[in-house]
């Protein structure tokens, strides 16, 4: 039956009897879980369209609005496929995020996993990896740190007020799926990337690394370009004025 005026959920016997009187077409999504016996007249009747076949549609569909603008969707879409060990995402995720990308492109990036964006227009290519990197620091996390220290390493221009929020709103989606995370971050705009400003993603010098030319042997390594071919130990090579 009907459980509600409007809902557009029938009970088995009155989808029989659409096809007995020959109404016209339609189509069921059928929950596997509850649909009786009586449906196995619907199956023969009908024509059974796969999830893939469906979303192939609806994906393209829920595409068309953005003609022009593809690339940086798709470019998110791409990033979120690669966080947590190349993950697949699925068709309704996909398809959630294109339909919500039609009010709030960076908004919906949670849709997907990413950490959302606070932006007035389509996220850059930028914002799309700082994205991606907020979220892999802090949703897929590989590391054993607390929360505070990972948020710490952020080095949030604000962090007096952000870093605390920002603390207390990891703590309360610990446990949760990143994916699930993301969507709770989705509904606290002050968090979003904009309104947090991480101070790691900035071009400034802070850090150099020296990799010894050398192996433990005392050997100089292949990938150097140098040759230690002089008896004083002293190493050489061409310099190509890069």
């Amino acid at each position: 039956m009907i459980d509600v005026a409007g809902s557009r959920r029938i009970s088995a016997d009155q989808a029989v009897e659409q096809r007995e009187d020959k109404a016209d077409a339609a189509l069921l999504l059928v929950d596997p879980l509850r649909a009786g016996a009586g449906l196995d007249g619907i199956y023969s009747a009908g024509r059974e369209i796969g999830e893939a076949e469906l979303f192939g549609e609806v994906l393209k569909l829920a595409r068309k609005p953005f003609f022009g603008r593809m690339g940086v969707l798709d470019e998110a879409v791409w990033r979120a496929e690669r966080l947590g060990r190349r993950r697949r995402l699925t068709p309704w995720s996909k398809f959630d995020f294109y339909v919500g990308a039609a009010d709030d492109p960076g908004g919906a990036l949670a849709r997907l996993g990413l950490w959302p964006v606070a932006s007035d227009g389509d996220p850059s290519t930028s914002e799309l990896d700082m994205s991606a990197e907020l979220t892999d620091r802090l949703l897929y996390v590989s590391d054993t740190r607390a929360i505070a220290e990972r948020v710490r390493a952020l080095q949030l221009e604000d962090a007096t007020e952000r870093g605390p929020e920002l603390e207390r709103a990891l703590r309360s989606v610990s446990g949760m799926s990143p994916e699930e995370a993301a969507r709770r971050i989705e509904e606290q705009p002050d968090l979003w990337l904009g309104s947090l400003k991480p101070g790691f993603a900035s071009e400034e010098l802070r850090r150099i690394h020296l990799t010894p030319w050398r192996d433990t042997k005392g050997g100089v390594l292949k990938w150097s370009g140098l040759r230690g071919d002089n008896y004083d130990g002293r190493l050489s090579g061409d310099y190509d004025g890069r």
